[in-house]
């Protein structure tokens, strides 16, 4: 990533001082929300916020493959 301010790179050292929690729950946070919007679709329910419904019925379930419940 390049600093908009200087123009030079941030420094890998700095990215992980200011962003630990981004950095450390950002994966797992990514697929809690793509689980949920999957789940979601496949139920029909409302789309989350910023999300456009799948009417689809062949492709809402073919969602199912995608959605990995442990």
């Amino acid at each position: 990533m390049i600093n908009p301010l200087t123009g030079e790179p941030l420094d890998q050292k700095s990215l992980r001082k200011h962003f630990e929690r981004e950095i450390t729950t950002g994966v797992t946070e990514a697929h809690a929300r793509l689980a949920n919007f999957i789940f979601a679709t496949i139920l029909g329910m409302a789309p989350m916020p910023g999300t456009i419904a799948i009417d689809n019925r062949h492709v809402r379930g073919s969602l199912a493959i995608f959605l990995k419940v442990e």
